[in-house]
Formats: structure tokens, sequence, C-alpha cells
């Protein structure tokens, strides 16, 4: 009896081992067919754009997509966009060539290196007009030994079209910038402008500004700062 219990025993062992290995080997394939993503950890969006393509902690270091050429990055900790000798063509759905999204809330920073272009020809989205660059809370732009962006909108349509809006306001710093908008055929709520901003402060500094506005059968500005409590400020520069 106690040698056929012993045997009964080691029968169930060698069972409960057989079912630990079939379920060993069953994890190691799951696991083997997983995709290589899945232990990269998850993707962190910064809701930063460039043309139709959303900065992410998985592109930042090089960000490329369709009608965009020349070297894009972004730096996360400091909320910073450089191009670097680029050009940018295409824009996402909601016609932004460059944009910090609302849920974003912080200002947007643009380092410049070398050449760089914007030119928005064509509406992604008929829906809405152009925002060449756009920012819910500041656009602060920032340049050095001689590096420059040219931003254009030079196609007609009826919606406005703004080159650079920074809602809360917008700083331009040893570079040259040119904003230049095509013209529109829509009424004084559709205007054309080339710098914009509805609150806070334009700061221009060590900088060569151009802003170049199209014809219009509403309002059209060169730059135009809307709030009464607003202020523009220009040293050093053109």
């Amino acid at each position: 009896m106690l040698l056929a219990g012993k045997d009964i025993e080691i029968g169930g062992s060698e069972i409960m081992k057989r079912r630990i290995i079939s379920i060993l080997l069953t994890v190691f394939m799951v696991v083997a067919l997983m995709p290589t993503a899945a232990f990269a950890g998850t993707v962190t969006n910064y809701g930063i754009w460039v043309g139709a393509t959303e900065v992410t902690s998985a592109n930042m270091e090089g960000v490329t997509g369709a009608g965009i050429t020349g070297t894009v990055t972004y730096d996360a900790a400091t909320n910073t966009l450089t191009l670097n000798n680029a050009n940018i063509t295409k824009t996402n759905n909601y016609n932004f060539a460059i944009s910090s999204e609302i849920i974003v809330s912080k200002d947007l920073n643009i380092n410049l290196v070398g050449s760089n272009t914007i030119t928005v020809d064509a509406l992604t989205n008929t829906t809405y007009g152009v925002n060449a660059i756009y920012s819910y809370a500041k656009v602060n732009m920032k340049g050095s030994d001689g590096s420059s962006l040219s931003v254009s909108t030079p196609f007609e349509t009826t919606e406005y079209k703004v080159c650079i809006y920074g809602r809360e306001g917008v700083t331009i710093e040893d570079c040259t910038v040119t904003a230049t908008t095509g013209n529109t055929t829509g009424n004084k709520y559709n205007p054309c402008t080339g710098i914009n901003i509805e609150s806070g402060t334009l700061s221009i500094k060590n900088a060569t500004v151009t802003a170049i506005t199209g014809n219009t059968s509403g309002n059209s500005y060169g730059i135009n700062v809307r709030n009464s409590s607003s202020s523009i400020t220009i040293k050093n520069s053109t």
C-alpha cells in the first residue's frame, strides 16, 4: 500500500511538472510572437505638430514625413523645436504647418539654424483658415549666426490666413523672419495677417522682421496686436 501510494504520488508530480512545462512553453511562444514595440515602453505624444506629423518620443530626434525636408528635432525638456535648414510644405488637419495644441498650454519655442522655409500653398481642410505657425500660448523664435525663417501662404482663399499666430505673444530674437500672406476674398472676419497676437507682448530683439499682407475685402495687417493692454517692444532691430 505504501509503495502503491508512493507510486501514485510520483505520478502526480510528473503530471504537475508536465503542466508547468506546457504553460511555460506557451508563455515563451506568446512572448516570441509579440511585436518589438511592445517592449519599447509607452510612446509619449507632446501635442506638437510639424506638417501632418505629430511629434512623439519615438520620432523627436528626427521628425520626418510628407512635406518635411532638412532636419527637425524636438527637446521635450525645454519644449523646443529646432529647425535646421528645414523646409515644410504640408499642414495637419487644422491647416497648421507648425503648432502647439490647446491642451499643451505652454509656449512653443522654435530654435532656428541655417535657412528655413514654411510654404502653405493649399488648404488641407477647407473648413478652416490657415495659421502656418500656431500656439495657444506664446511663440518664441530664436536663432544665431544669420539664421532665418521665411513663412508664406501665397495662395488665394476665402478663409483667414495668418503666418505666425501666438495667442499670448510672439518673441523673435537673433534671426531674420519674413512673413508673407497671399490674398483673401472673404469678409472682415477672415483677415490676412503676417504676425498676429491676441494678448501679451510682441518682442523683437536683434532681429530683422518683414511682415507683408495680401489684399482682402476684410481686415489686412502686416502685424496685428489685438488687445489694448498688449505691448510691442523692438530693440536693435529692423
